[in-house]
């Protein structure tokens, strides 16, 4: 099994980000703010893409 580590600036993006996946909480590896895992199906894979690119995002990069 492979595992992918991901950080995030925010924690309302990670909340966003792990929502959209169905992510549950664990509490593996100390230091981290807060840590959950999810299956990486073709689903979660449609997930990711979209809560990227989602208008939603309020990438500030995005408002130039």
């Amino acid at each position: 099994m492979a595992h992918a580590h991901i950080a995030f600036e925010s924690r309302s993006d990670a909340d966003r980000f792990a929502g959209a996946v169905q992510a549950r909480a664990i509490g593996r590896y100390p230091g981290w703010a807060s840590q959950r895992e999810f299956l990486l199906d073709k689903t979660a894979e449609n997930a990711i893409g979209a809560v990227l690119t989602g208008p939603e995002r309020g990438d500030e990069r995005r408002r130039t």
